[in-house]
């Protein structure tokens, strides 16, 4: 479907949808899993004066990760229904173009 040399594969966007969802399924569960693990781990670097250095380094760090991550596991499952929809819009397309051929 297209012209110049681009096509686009509905069935085939569905297919990748699919897998958005599952691996973006199993990354949340991965993301959580991780996150109640080093709570659970708490701040087991000690308040001494190395522990204090690497709280300093560890923590920010840390907490930027958990952001990402947490981001990141919320938009690979979004990407699912934009395939989806991509490739709906791309079948009601073709057919609006074909019935205006005859």
């Amino acid at each position: 479907m297209g012209t110049d040399g681009f096509s686009l594969h509905p069935n085939d966007l569905r297919v990748a949808a699919g897998v958005f969802a599952t691996e973006g399924a199993a990354l949340q569960h991965a993301v959580t899993a991780w996150q109640e693990a080093v709570a659970k781990a708490g701040e087991c670097w000690g308040g001494d004066e190395s522990g204090k250095k690497f709280a300093a380094d560890y923590v920010p760090a840390h907490d930027s990760m958990a952001k990402a991550l947490s981001v990141l596991a919320q938009g690979v499952p979004s990407v699912d229904p934009a395939l989806r929809y991509v490739a709906d819009n791309t079948v009601d397309q073709d057919q609006t173009n074909a019935s205006k051929l005859g």
